[in-house]
C-alpha cells in the first residue's frame, strides 16, 4: 500500500519544525536509512524527503510503512516537547527556556539522527553583548578565542578563526554549537571593550584624510608609522587599525590613544614614538651648523658623531649643504645629535 509523497512531506517538515526551533537539524542520511521498508535502498529513501516540494512532487507516493514511521516519530517528539511547552510557542520561546526540553531530546531516541543543537549567531552576539552598558562591548577576536579555548575542552573542534568568521555579517555560517551560547551567559570582562562613537574623534573627515592629516600634525612619516605607534601604545593590531575608523564606533584606548597626543601637544610636552616620527631637514641642519661644541671643524663632529648617528660623514655633510637627499630626517637621529650638543657644549 503506498500513500502521497505530499501527505508524508506534510508531516516531515512538522517533525522538521519543531527541531529547528529547538535548533537542532535533521541528519536525512541517517534518517532514510532507518526509515522503512528495509528492502530498499537507503539513497532512494532519501529521496522521501526532499529539501524543497515541487510539483514534480505532487503525482508520486511512498510506502505506507514510510508514512507511519514518519508519524511515530512525530508523535514520539511532540509528546516530549510538550511536556515542557506548548509546540505552538518554540518559534517564539525565548533561547534561555528551551535547556531542558533540548536536553530530554538529546536523551531520547530522537537524537540518534539529529545534528546539533547549535544556536544562531546573531542570538550568540545579542547575549554577549547583554552587559555592554556594564562592560562595553564585546570584542569579537577576544570572543572568538575564548569560545573556541571552552568548545575544544568539550571535544569540539572549532579554530577561532572560524568562529570569528561566522560573526561576520553574510559569512555563510547562521549558527554556532549550542554550548557557545552557554558560556555567552556569563563572560569574563577580558572579552569586553569600551567604545565610543568614531565621529567623536574624526568628526565629518573622512577616515584617509583625518589619518593623514594626523600625521602631519604630529610629525610621523606617514600614517602607517603612526599607525604602527598607536599600536604600541594600545595594545592593538596595526593592520587593523585603519579599518576600525570605518565603524560607527572604535574602541576607548584608540579614541584615547589620540586625545592623549592632543593633550601633549597643548602642554608642549613630547609624545614619545620617535623612530616613527620625523623633523624637517632644515631644523636637523641648523642643529649640526650651530653645534657650539669644542669640535673646530664639522668633519671632527661628523666623525663623532656618524657611529651614534648611524649616518656616514658624507650624509651628515649632505644634511648641512644647500642640497640634501630628503627633506626630513627621523625624529630618533635629531633627538640622538641634540643630546651630544647640549651635553658637550663649550665652556
Amino acid at each position: 500500500m503506498r500513500v502521497p509523497l505530499a501527505k508524508m512531506y506534510e508531516k516531515f517538515q512538522c517533525l522538521d519544525d519543531i527541531l529547528f526551533n529547538l535548533g537542532f537539524f535533521v541528519d536525512k542520511t541517517k534518517f532514510s536509512a532507518e526509515c522503512p521498508p528495509e528492502d530498499v535502498e537507503a539513497s532512494a529513501k532519501y529521496n522521501y524527503f526532499p529539501a524543497t516540494f515541487t510539483e514534480s512532487h505532487r503525482k508520486k507516493t511512498v510506502p505506507k510503512e514510510a508514512y507511519d514511521f514518519v508519524i511515530k516519530e512525530l508523535r514520539s517528539l511532540e509528546n516530549i516537547v510538550s511536556k515542557y511547552h506548548p509546540i505552538t510557542e518554540l518559534a517564539r520561546l525565548d533561547e534561555d527556556d528551551k535547556d531542558e526540553v533540548i536536553e530530554a531530546i538529546q536523551a531520547s531516541e530522537h537524537n540518534r539522527y539529529l545534528k546539533g543543537p547549535k544556536v544562531r549567531v546573531e542570538t550568540i552576539l545579542e547575549k554577549a553583548n547583554e552587559k555592554q552598558d556594564q562592560y562595553g562591548e564585546v570584542h569579537i577576536t577576544k570572543l572568538s578565542k575564548y569560545l573556541a579555548k571552552r568548545l575544544r575542552k568539550l571535544g569540539i573542534r572549532m579554530g577561532a578563526n572560524s568562529i570569528r568568521d561566522a560573526f561576520k555579517p553574510f559569512s555563510g555560517t547562521d549558527w554556532l554549537p549550542r554550548k557557545a551560547y552557554h558560556f555567552v551567559r556569563k563572560l569574563p570582562k577580558s572579552v569586553y571593550t569600551q567604545r565610543v562613537p568614531t565621529d567623536d574623534l574624526i568628526g565629518r573627515e573622512t577616515p584617509s584624510v583625518w589619518m593623514y592629516k594626523q600625521a602631519e600634525r604630529y610629525q610621523f612619516k606617514s600614517a602607517r608609522y603612526m599607525l604602527m605607534a598607536v599600536a604600541e601604545k594600545t595594545g592593538l593590531n596595526a593592520t587593523s587599525i585603519g579599518s576600525m575608523f570605518k565603524h560607527e564606533k572604535i574602541p576607548l584606548k584608540l579614541y584615547e590613544c589620540f586625545l592623549g597626543f592632543e593633550e601633549a601637544e597643548a602642554q608642549q610636552k613630547d609624545i614619545g614614538a620617535h623612530q616613527y616620527r620625523v623633523v624637517p631637514m632644515s631644523q636637523f641642519a641648523d642643529l649640526l651648523r650651530n653645534h657650539g661644541t669644542e669640535h673646530t671643524t664639522y668633519k671632527d663632529l661628523f666623525e663623532t658623531l656618524s657611529p651614534e648617528l648611524d649616518l656616514s660623514v658624507g650624509t651628515l655633510r649632505l644634511c648641512i649643504s644647500n642640497r640634501p637627499n630628503t627633506n626630513v630626517v627621523s625624529m630618533q637621529t635629531y633627538l640622538t645629535a641634540q643630546s651630544y650638543i647640549l651635553n658637550n657644549q663649550k665652556v
